[in-house]
């Protein structure tokens, strides 16, 4: 009787030991099978946009574009801003004359290859030959710069807003964008205007334009061209530089989440950005070193180091762009990544004076653009040497 206890205690003991055994290796091999059902419904949910090779090319191709010293000419202007600059110098607003002033600022050779690492044009533009019959895409190549085109349509009003601003142009974008490749395109560019004022921008304006700028560069990477995404605030009201601060800093951190929401890469986008400034109608000044360092802090909060490249659009004046650049990356701030420039009417203004549509005066014009951008080029480094701190921003006249 006692063996017979004896035993069945025995084996009592033996099958809690064999269950405590088993049970964890049960729970784990359940766990192995819940990690994997929830991997396969992340990978449903989230689909790979883009393979390793295209985001290896994305990557390289915003690396050319950022290439320390060099910046990007935003060559943009539409057909009614050139007609306005050829009325100007008493030329009539033809198709040959526009043509012409396209060939004037963009053959400019080599030179400009030091301190331009791409040119931004409009699709009409791009398809057109110059005067003397060559294409101007042919010049940018012969100067080994890389081409990029404006690829939204113009601003629309947001309904139901207090005057603000979305951009159109997202029907047939991708069909638009293997245009713009099979053109020579390496990059794109898409901008949205914010308004700054007592209750702007709202909440929708900020959610609306994030996500368009989003949906656009997961389309243009999707091709196989480095988006540049262009939030721009209109600097041209009385607000005063701790709001500029604040708005920028609410329109990146939301376009940041908008871009991780649509599963852009990082490495392959670059993000233009408008500098914190006072409003031209604010009666309250600043140096331009406070500028450049309010800007910078708001970009290091809010922009990760994974980001393709930071520029700077132009403030209105060329010596005012120049002197906030400089500022920025004089800044002992940690940069996320270089900040370089990409500007337009700063480089150009005035040369269309220089040049008058006579051939004779061509090159006088593109000397003058060529130590522009030069100058832009010293400033993207934080190597200008002439330093004038008792300069104020105020009464900006034009943005």
């Amino acid at each position: 009787m006692k063996s017979e206890v004896h035993f069945s205690e025995t084996t009592s003991k033996l099958c809690n030991a064999v269950r405590k055994a088993v049970k964890p290796a049960l729970r784990l091999k359940k766990f192995k099978a819940r990690v994997d059902r929830t991997t396969e419904v992340l990978k449903n949910r989230f689909a790979d946009n883009l393979s390793k090779e295209q985001e290896q090319f994305l990557k390289n191709t915003a690396k050319l574009l950022m290439e320390p010293g060099k910046g990007i000419l935003s060559a943009d202007d539409s057909v009614r801003q050139l007609d306005m600059k050829l009325k100007a110098i008493n030329l009539e607003p033809w198709e040959q004359h526009r043509r012409r002033y396209n060939e004037m600022l963009l053959s400019m050779g080599m030179q400009v290859n030091y301190y331009l690492s791409g040119v931004l044009m409009k699709e009409d533009v791009v398809t057109q030959k110059a005067y003397r019959g060559k294409r101007l895409t042919a010049m940018l190549k012969e100067a080994n710069i890389k081409l990029g085109i404006r690829a939204d349509k113009g601003l629309v009003p947001i309904a139901g807003t207090a005057n603000e601003w979305t951009s159109t142009g997202y029907d047939g974008l991708e069909d638009a964008c293997k245009r713009f490749k099979d053109l020579g395109a390496v990059f794109t560019l898409w901008r949205c205007v914010y308004t700054i004022g007592p209750h702007t921008p709202s909440r929708l304006a900020l959610v609306e334009n994030s996500n368009t700028l989003a949906r656009y560069a997961v389309v243009s990477q999707r091709v196989g061209l480095v988006p540049i995404v262009s939030p721009e605030m209109h600097l041209a009201d009385d607000h005063s530089q701790q709001t500029a601060q604040h708005v920028l800093r609410d329109i990146l951190s939301n376009l940041v989440i908008a871009l991780y929401h649509h599963q852009v890469y990082m490495e392959g986008v670059i993000i233009r950005i408008t500098a914190a400034m006072p409003g031209r109608k604010c009666p309250k000044s600043c140096l331009f070193t406070s500028v450049g360092e309010g800007t910078l802090k708001i970009v290091n909060e809010c922009i990760p180091p994974a980001i393709g490249g930071i520029m700077l659009a132009s403030l209105g004046d060329l010596n005012r762009s120049i002197e906030v650049l400089d500022e920025m990356n004089k800044c002992p701030i940690k940069k996320p990544t270089l900040i370089s420039f990409c500007f337009s009417h700063v480089i150009q203004d005035g040369v269309d004076k220089i040049w008058m549509g006579q051939d004779r005066n061509v090159l006088r014009a593109h000397d003058v653009l060529i130590a522009r951008a030069k100058s832009c080029s010293v400033a993207s480094m934080g190597q200008c040497q002439e330093q004038n701190c008792s300069m104020f921003i105020s009464n900006i006249s034009r943005y």
